[in-house]
């Protein structure tokens, strides 16, 4: 309930981002997002959990951005970006924060990430796995940029994909 009421607030002072968001799919009529909205107050709760602020973390899949945006207000935690073919808009608006803009399904090793390579605390993928062709070079990024005994928060709103896929 604290979670919604966290959302409520952060949706009236945000209503136009430059990008693509689920406040203007709001606006063109689609009713899905009242469900973003309550599974954005259910990872809100849970990362609640887990956060540190000497944590170093990052999100796979971070477009449209706001999920970001809503844990940094809410516990003032800056997550890095990732993700592919970030728009200019989308890149200027979170210029503040670090954004590696690349394919999952490629291996991190093709982009010479070895610099980082497990330096995160806390990686998280909130519906970005169901829409992948290989799910396995996703999970294999995330375990490439997450520390041994790092914490992984995934979620999925359609399971059955995962599945028809394998």
């Amino acid at each position: 309930e604290n979670e919604i009421k966290i959302l409520e607030k952060w949706i009236d002072k945000n209503a136009d981002l430059p990008f693509f968001s689920d406040y203007k799919l709001k606006q063109l009529g689609y009713t899905f997002v009242h469900s973003n909205v309550y599974r954005y107050a259910l990872i809100l709760k849970k990362i609640g959990e887990y956060i540190d602020p000497n944590y170093k973390n990052i999100d796979f899949g971070s477009f449209p951005g706001q999920l970001q945006e809503i844990i940094f207000d809410t516990y003032n935690i800056k997550f890095d970006l990732s993700g592919l073919h970030f728009s200019n808009d989308f890149k200027e608006y979170f210029s503040k924060y670090k954004i590696f803009d690349f394919d999952f399904e490629k291996t991190a090793d093709e982009f010479d990430f070895s610099e980082i390579k497990e330096s995160y605390d806390l990686s998280t993928s909130f519906n970005i796995v169901e829409h992948m062709e290989y799910p396995n070079k996703l999970l294999d990024n995330i375990n490439f940029f997450t520390k041994n005994g790092g914490i992984l928060m995934l979620s999925t709103d359609n399971i059955s994909t995962i599945k028809n896929i394998f």
